[in-house]
């Protein structure tokens, strides 16, 4: 059977039967008798209460199987589910704020690089290679590589092997380069623009430092300091094939030992240089270098070639000498014509004075 009660309504069942009750709102079913069986919709089920707080769930609410950082995530219009955020469920844009200013220590740092890591990189679209890459180098140095997008080999590297800054431009436009230093790589050739700068040395007599301006190289010497020995033989003295002792200085004194100079500091001999009073109508004449009186193959010949003047260079640290070693000269005539000719010559060195 069924029926609706109405405030003030009972209903007694003397059988074991069931019945249907429907109950109006804020209305009381009471068991007859019994004195307080009594309830309301809320009674039965909350229709307001927590979900959770800042401390952790409500009273009438459990979870299982969450893992930290997991948030109650919409899946659909109709279902949720708790899940970790991702970066596509975050709308908008970082702000300074979030991304991290100079007032926010360390915004981005790698603390487990090795060899060939790089922290970051950027390239235009059409870009094949990166133009700007900050990282490490393969042996692990720091490094900022500089590219045009296009040739890897057009690029430039801002190394420092100490400390402080590598680059401070105070307020007078001044390259400040602290206890670090420039490095510019030996090359073969200065780029032909002005203000162009090559350091050379990489390769032993080559050490240089080349700025292009004015339409051409200007070259500064750090090797050291140039000197030119001087060496004559007077006619009187020529033989026309033979090997004969220059004396030093310009002028020639007969039967002198003053054939050799003595040299204050270590040095390296680096060119020679000869002329003759007539023009060679026949045979060869070589001037020759004598390093501490040791004849040192290095020479500039006259021949048909050179008939008259002639010189020659090579490298530092091909025949070097240590303080108070001597510097000497001799010529070596095989047919020489006219005879006889008055012979004049210089050997240049490098003095090493650090």
């Amino acid at each position: 059977m069924s029926r609706i009660l109405h405030r003030g309504d009972s209903m007694h069942s003397s059988r074991s039967s069931n019945a249907t009750v429907a109950i109006t709102s804020n209305y009381h079913l009471a068991a007859d008798g019994l004195g307080g069986v009594v309830w309301t919709a809320d009674d039965h089920h909350a229709q307001s209460h927590v979900l959770a707080t800042t401390t952790g769930l409500g009273a009438d609410h459990t979870t299982s199987g969450l893992t930290t950082g997991q948030v109650l995530r919409a899946t659909g219009a109709t279902t949720a589910a708790f899940a970790q955020l991702g970066f596509a469920d975050l709308g908008g844009t970082l702000s300074d704020a979030q991304h991290g200013t100079r007032a926010v220590a360390n915004p981005h740092s790698v603390t487990a690089a090795v060899a060939s890591d790089d922290l970051g990189s950027i390239k235009q679209t059409a870009d094949t290679i990166y133009r700007l890459t900050l990282g490490l180098d393969p042996s692990g140095l720091a490094q900022i590589v500089l590219t045009d997008g296009v040739t890897a080999g057009n690029n430039a590297r801002l190394f420092h092997a100490g400390g402080g800054p590598i680059i401070a431009v105070g307020a007078s436009d001044v390259l400040d380069l602290g206890p670090g230093q420039l490095y510019l790589p030996d090359e073969a050739t200065l780029d032909a623009n002005a203000g162009a700068v090559r350091l050379s040395d990489a390769t032993a007599g080559d050490e240089a430092l080349e700025v292009y301006a004015g339409g051409a190289a200007r070259g500064i010497d750090l090797r050291g300091d140039l000197m030119a020995f001087s060496f004559s033989l007077p006619s009187s003295a020529f033989v026309a094939t033979a090997t004969i002792t220059m004396r030093f200085g310009a002028g020639y004194i007969a039967g002198s030992a003053f054939d050799r100079q003595p040299i204050p500091w270590a040095y390296s001999i680096v060119g020679v240089s000869v002329r003759t009073s007539s023009a060679r109508t026949g045979g060869t004449l070589n001037f020759e270098a004598v390093n501490n009186g040791v004849a040192s193959g290095f020479m500039a010949r006259l021949d048909g070639t050179n008939t008259t003047i002639n010189s020659a260079v090579q490298v530092a640290g091909l025949d070097t000498g240590l303080a108070n070693g001597t510097i000497g000269a001799q010529i070596i005539t095989s047919g020489w014509t006219p005879n006889p000719v008055n012979v004049y010559g210089a050997v240049y060195v490098l003095l090493q004075r650090v």
